[in-house]
């Protein structure tokens, strides 16, 4: 509905525009003010589509008005009135942001339905630019985000591949010198300190040629269903006050995937939902068939067009900011206290959707939770299959 907010305090006048607007727009409303104060009050209440002004208002002008408005950051197209015309004063008012500047001569009236509509237009081309620049920022923002992705993860790739066949060596001779002592003899222990750890930077290595995506995958035909069942199960013992609830699609497609690898996805996930809500919470894992449209693609950055199935895992956590969002995939980033995490949970989760060509994406506010939605191309073979008469 449209409407349009008339500061003026003659009545007569009011009432005339207000007809004329209604002959052309009769669904709009129109509402008056008499003085500037009450207008910026009702403003800053509720926004409107249209002002119609009279240059000479009670309290303050015109230009005052608009210059308000502007501070207040209050983008309304304002129409500027008044019975007595001045070039210089129109001049001034289109400087400092009027839509339009109208003397009130014998047709006046007559034209302020046109005038609406021009001033409607003019918003309506504002607010479709002001649109296009947002998708513009935020697929440039995209853009970098996944450059940057790309490059550390061949960065961490080719670290982590020459750092293990280090650790081999490290290894190797450490099990030869093992196998060479007993296990009283003094070394013994810190030999096997030196393996323990090789073992664990090992892991480490491992999550980082994840995350890069250069470890083998191994996929077949899967139902993601049974495996968030199973991690239920497994779940139980790690997150103590937290109440667990699936919602299951029943006719969940097929996925082509890497099962070991997938339930390393949901424990990872489950493991940093439960970090967030240590003093308990919900977490909710959802499954369900989705579409990606060229609409959604074109404004998600990485996301393809298709049939996918669609992993949601939600909690009730303390959340994150968008800063804190907008790194969550990087390796070694994290929120945790020292000694609690190495950051790599969730870089080796993008690592292994994006190794099965799929798409992942983070939602959260601070106070508000986070939710986590992985979609996993449905299986090719099973879809021609369903098609087929």
């Amino acid at each position: 509905m449209l409407k349009i907010m008339i500061i003026e305090d003659e009545k007569d006048h009011f009432e005339l525009m207000e007809h004329a607007i209604k002959k052309e727009f009769p669904d709009a409303m129109v509402e008056l003010c008499e003085t500037a104060d009450l207008c910026l009050e009702r403003l800053e209440a509720g926004g409107m589509d249209i002002i119609i002004a009279d240059y000479l208002l009670a309290g303050m002008t015109g230009l005052q008005l608009l210059e308000e408005l502007k501070k207040r950051k209050i983008e309304v197209p304002v129409i500027m009135v008044t019975g007595h015309g001045d070039e210089g004063l129109a001049v001034k008012a289109m400087k400092s942001g009027a839509f339009d500047y109208v003397v009130k001569s014998g047709s006046f009236f007559e034209l302020i339905p046109e005038i609406v509509r021009k001033a409607i237009h003019d918003r309506e081309l504002k607010a479709k630019m002001r649109r296009t620049e947002e998708e513009k920022k935020r697929l440039q923002a995209q853009f970098l985000h996944a450059q940057k992705m790309e490059a550390v993860g061949t960065l961490a790739g080719g670290i982590a591949h020459d750092f293990n066949n280090l650790l081999q060596t490290i290894k190797g001779f450490t099990q030869i010198l093992l196998s060479n002592c007993s296990a009283d003899d003094p070394g013994h222990a810190g030999l096997k300190q030196i393996e323990h750890a090789a073992e664990r930077a090992g892991e480490l290595t491992r999550q980082l040629l994840t995350f890069s995506r250069k470890v083998k995958i191994e996929p077949r035909p899967i139902d993601i269903n049974d495996h968030v069942k199973a991690i239920k199960e497994l779940s139980r013992t790690l997150t103590g006050m937290i109440e667990i609830e699936l919602l299951l699609a029943d006719d969940l497609k097929t996925v082509n995937a890497d099962p070991g690898q997938m339930e390393q996805v949901l424990m990872n996930l489950t493991i940093n939902a439960r970090d967030a809500m240590p003093e308990g919470g919900r977490l909710i894992i959802k499954t369900e068939n989705a579409t990606l449209d060229h609409e959604y693609c074109r404004t998600h950055l990485g996301a393809v067009p298709g049939e996918y199935v669609l992993l949601t895992v939600s909690d009730t956590g303390h959340g994150m900011d968008k800063e804190t969002v907008e790194r969550i995939f990087e390796p070694f980033y994290t929120t945790k206290v020292a000694g609690k995490g190495a950051g790599l949970g969730l870089s080796t989760v993008y690592g292994i959707v994006k190794g099965h060509d799929g798409y992942i994406m983070c939602c959260s506010k601070p106070g508000k939770g986070a939710t986590f939605e992985i979609y996993l191309p449905a299986l090719k073979q099973e879809r021609e299959g369903r098609s087929s008469p």
